[in-house]
């Protein structure tokens, strides 16, 4: 059998809806490269097995309900076949030309390069704040190029770079280690304008707290766990200090973008924002004082 030009894993955590409008997306692709599209599933079983089966391209199986996000994606690693491997996440839809964007900028770069996040969901001011503060660093418009950092969502790699480096992702494949350590051994990142990816991720104000919470005490415990507990003690402890910067940089990122509807819902937003920011702190603070408890199996 012929390897595929593409594999993209899509890690299924959200939902049903959400799963399949975005495999409905990946099946829209034109001039896409030949595609296998790998599910690693913590969902309901048959109804992800009745969703692949209208896609002959994608494989699917299943993982404990309890498998954290980031060993979902070293899973699709692993089983990976393509000469290029994305990354994605299963509330994204993605844009018609995105597969046949994705490898031709993999492929003309170092072998790493991820794009640009934009909001679908726009049902409620919540989820207009929610997006802010999430992916305030990665909405356009930002600079094309080799850069220090491209985002982990929208992203794609050679597979043999990735296979180079199996250490950095075979237990858990955060991104921020496996960028960091690609650039360490010489791999340029390179960012994309052009590869557009749209979040529909759905949430309301209470769901949105826990999950900036459980996402930042994992990322925190993921950080500490390669450094001495005396380390750890004291990033928690500049964790009260935290809500204000936190709070500062993403006001800075999202004027200087200048687009006059994020301009408003930051403004509108502020004090939902204010508590998003005490949320992510406090996940911090517990990630570097009390590790990651549960919270690497409750992010999506």
């Amino acid at each position: 059998m012929t390897a595929p030009e593409l594999s993209v894993i899509v890690p299924a955590v959200t939902g049903m809806k959400a799963l399949a409008a975005c495999l409905n997306s990946l099946g829209r692709q034109r001039e896409a490269p030949s595609l296998e599209i790998l599910v690693p599933n913590r969902l309901d079983e048959e109804g992800v097995a009745q969703l692949a089966a209208g896609h002959a391209s994608v494989r699917t199986w299943t993982v404990a309900a309890d498998c954290p996000l980031m060993s979902m994606r070293s899973e699709g690693f692993l089983k990976a076949q393509g000469a290029v491997v994305a990354v994605i996440e299963d509330h994204l839809v993605l844009p018609e030309t995105w597969a046949r964007t994705l490898v031709t900028a993999v492929t003309s770069s170092d072998g790493v390069a991820g794009g640009v996040i934009v909001n679908g969901a726009r049902d409620n001011l919540v989820e207009r704040a929610a997006f802010l503060c999430e992916y305030s660093a990665c909405m356009p418009p930002v600079p094309g190029g080799f850069v220090p950092w491209i985002v982990g969502n929208n992203t794609g790699y050679r597979r043999d770079i990735l296979m180079k480096v199996k250490a950095l992702w075979q237990d858990s494949a955060w991104e921020d280690r496996l960028h960091s350590g690609l650039q360490e051994q010489g791999t340029r990142l390179w960012c994309e304008p052009a590869l557009v990816a749209e979040h529909h991720l759905h949430v309301g104000f209470r769901e949105y707290m826990g999950l900036r919470f459980h996402y930042s005490r994992a990322f925190a415990a993921h950080l500490a766990a390669d450094k001495r507990p005396s380390a750890a003690f004291w990033r928690g402890v500049l964790c009260f200090a935290l809500p204000p910067v936190l709070l500062l940089r993403l006001i800075h990122r999202v004027w200087k973008k200048g687009k006059g509807t994020d301009r408003r819902t930051l403004i509108y937003s502020m004090p939902i924002l204010v508590l998003f920011v005490l949320s992510w702190a406090t996940g911090e603070l517990f990630g570097n004082w009390c590790g990651a408890g549960s919270s690497p199996t409750r992010i999506r």
